[in-house]
């Protein structure tokens, strides 16, 4: 199963977002803008 991040500061917005690509297949990591993106680098989400 294919991973992605999703950073979005909109709660809605993001769970909107997270539910609709969990159904396309992907394992969804929410989270807000204000976490560190090279944090999450070392989880090796798809980034685009």
């Amino acid at each position: 199963m294919k991973r992605i991040l999703l950073a979005e500061d909109d709660d809605d917005l993001r769970r909107f977002l997270a539910k609709a690509l969990e159904r396309a297949g992907y394992k969804v990591m929410g989270l807000t803008v204000s976490v560190p993106m090279n944090a999450c680098r070392k989880n090796r989400f798809l980034f685009s």
